[in-house]
């Protein structure tokens, strides 16, 4: 993450009350070399005091009582390391809004809305009048796609920007590496509907999202942006005390793991007649040649799931084929199942369930 802070344009310290600029300023000698461990138990706590009494009051006044529950997890002495891991699912959350109404989340739609509008132009379907026609995603875009393009190095890559004054800018940030890497993923479908006027003429045809997006972020400063000068002020102190982590005894800071998952804005879009509305002319039929054998395809399974292996790969698409994006360390880890595809046998089994964050083998799932 890109562990946004407070203020690089040194507009949050005019937010909150006087005590915490001077919390701020009692910080200053206590800045160094970012992401070092504190030399003693003394100057770690006395830089724990003053960062828990400056930050945790800003992020409670600026974003709500969820976003400085994350920051509070992350300074707890406390809580064990690792830090239990948080999730984000309840609409109309303060988290949840927070990531749907970015501009990142807007932006993101918009573009998988226009990669949805460019393959039926280059493979048109029969768009009847006036009615909607519901398709899901992943039949216009694969799900492949869809993540390299939300990824890191992606064209609609999802690092909420605005540190100092968005939710998903202050915990989440840019798509980051690492043991746990960042990830960002959507799935769902989108509605076409051929709008005619009297004569059966296209006016126009707009496409509306019914989708859902998954965000896994740390919040983290080591590795992490650090922000700017003001900012500074604030995270290279916290950036050492997760460094410091449980050298003295109870940790002074530590990395918390979270995942928010949303539905998108829901904004629609006009392409205008630029999409066709009827099919183009069938292809001339493939000479005759032996029936394939039929091979038949167990039914899908969805639903909760629990892991059978150990640091179980996350994969990017439903193969041993596409890229690993993260795991599953612990046996037993709850997740959730969403849908299934074919893809590289894996002890027999060619089956991989789409989770939140990615894709698993099926071999190593086991339905409740």
């Amino acid at each position: 993450m890109s562990a946004g802070c407070s203020c690089d344009e040194g507009t949050g310290v005019a937010r909150v009350d006087r005590s915490v600029v001077v919390q701020r300023q009692a910080l200053a000698p206590l800045l160094g070399a970012p992401c070092t461990p504190y030399s003693s138990a003394r100057e770690a706590t006395a830089a724990h005091t003053a960062v828990a009494a400056s930050y945790l009051p800003y992020a409670a006044s600026m974003f709500g009582p969820e976003t400085a529950g994350i920051w509070s997890d992350y300074l707890s002495r406390a809580l064990p390391l690792p830090r239990p891991a948080r999730r984000f699912a309840t609409p109309g959350g303060e988290i949840v809004e927070g990531f749907r109404s970015h501009s990142k989340s807007v932006n993101a739609e918009a573009g998988l809305l226009d990669a949805a509008a460019a393959v039926l132009r280059s493979s048109p379907r029969l768009l009847p009048p006036n009615t909607p026609v519901t398709i899901p995603l992943s039949d216009l875009v694969a799900p492949g796609t869809v993540w390299t393009l939300l990824n890191r190095g992606g064209s609609l890559e999802m690092s909420f920007d605005a540190p100092a004054t968005t939710i998903a800018g202050n915990i989440a940030g840019g798509v980051g590496s690492g043991v746990d890497p960042d990830t960002r993923n959507a799935w769902g479908e989108v509605v076409v509907t051929n709008q005619v006027d009297p004569t059966g003429a296209t006016l126009n045809v707009v496409i509306s999202p019914r989708l859902i997006f998954a965000v896994h972020d740390t919040v983290d400063f080591c590795p992490g942006a650090l922000g700017g000068a003001v900012a500074q002020v604030e995270t290279i102190p916290m950036s050492r005390l997760e460094a410091t982590g449980a050298i003295f005894g109870a940790p002074f800071a530590g990395d918390v793991p979270f995942d928010v998952i949303y539905d998108g804005p829901g904004r629609s879009q006009s392409y205008g007649t630029s999409i066709p509305t009827t099919p183009a002319p069938p292809a001339p039929p493939a000479p005759p040649g032996p029936t394939p054998t039929e091979i038949p395809r167990r039914p899908k399974r969805t639903g909760p799931a629990h892991t059978t292996g150990t640091f179980l790969r996350i994969r990017s698409g439903p193969g041993t084929n596409h890229p690993i994006v993260g795991r599953l360390p612990q046996r037993g880890t709850r997740i959730t199942v969403v849908d299934q595809e074919s893809g590289t046998e894996v002890r027999g089994n060619s089956a991989w369930d789409r989770i939140d964050r990615g894709w698993v083998s099926d071999s190593y799932v086991e339905f409740d």
